[in-house]
C-alpha cells in the first residue's frame, strides 16, 4: 500500500530521536509517513519549524511516480527519486528508512537489497510484516503486489534491536559506513 502500519512509529520515533540523523533515504516513501517523521522529530521538536531553518537532508526513492507528485512530497523531502530502488545509484546517508518496502520484491532481492543499501548508510531501519501477508496490488501500481514474507531471523547475521509488534516487526541495524 502507499502506507504501512502505524505499528511501529513509536519504535521508529525513538530511534530518530536517539541516532539524531542528518542525511537520511526513505526507501519507497508511499504518502511520505517517514518523511513527516523525520521532520517532525529532526527538526519541529528542534524548534526550527520553518523549512528555511531545516538542518537535515530527507531524500526518498520511489518507484510509482503518481504516489510522489503531491505538495506534501515537495515540501518534506529534499530529493525524491522515481525508480526501482534496486536499480538507483546510492550516495552516503546517516540513516536508510525500509519501510514496508521488502515485501513487495522476492526474498532473495530483498536481502540482496538491504545488503547493498547497508554500505550506504551508517543506521538502517526496516520496517515489514511477520512473515507472509497476501495483499494485492492497488491505487494502480501493480508494485505493491506483496511476493515475499520475512521473518526476523531473515536478519540474524546482523545487529540490531528489534521490536515485534503484532503482524509487524521493525529492527535497527547498523549500516557499514
Amino acid at each position: 500500500m502507499a502506507s504501512s502500519s502505524p505499528l511501529g512509529i513509536p519504535i521508529i520515533v525513538k530511534w530518530l530521536w536517539n541516532l539524531r540523523p542528518k542525511t537520511i533515504l526513505d526507501v519507497g516513501c508511499g504518502f511520505g509517513k517517514y518523511g513527516f517523521l523525520c521532520r517532525d522529530v529532526l527538526e519541529i521538536c528542534q524548534e526550527r519549524y520553518k523549512k528555511s531553518d531545516w538542518k537535515s537532508k530527507v531524500d526518498a526513492v520511489e518507484i510509482f511516480e503518481p504516489f510522489v507528485r503531491t505538495p506534501l512530497h515537495e515540501y518534506l523531502y529534499d530529493n525524491i527519486i522515481i525508480g526501482d530502488a534496486r536499480e538507483i545509484d546510492y550516495g552516503n546517508y546517516d540513516l536508510i528508512i525500509l519501510g514496508d518496502i521488502l515485501e513487495h520484491l522476492e526474498k532473495q532481492e530483498a536481502l540482496d537489497l538491504v545488503r547493498m543499501l547497508r554500505t550506504h548508510c551508517t543506521w538502517m531501519i526496516i520496517q515489514t510484516p511477520y512473515g507472509k501477508m497476501k495483499s494485492p496490488a492497488v491505487f494502480g501500481n501493480p508494485a505493491e503486489e506483496h511476493k515475499c514474507g520475512l521473518l526476523p531471523e531473515d536478519f540474524n547475521e546482523y545487529y540490531g534491536q528489534i521490536d515485534i509488534n503484532g503482524n509487524i516487526f521493525t529492527i535497527l541495524i547498523r549500516g557499514e559506513l
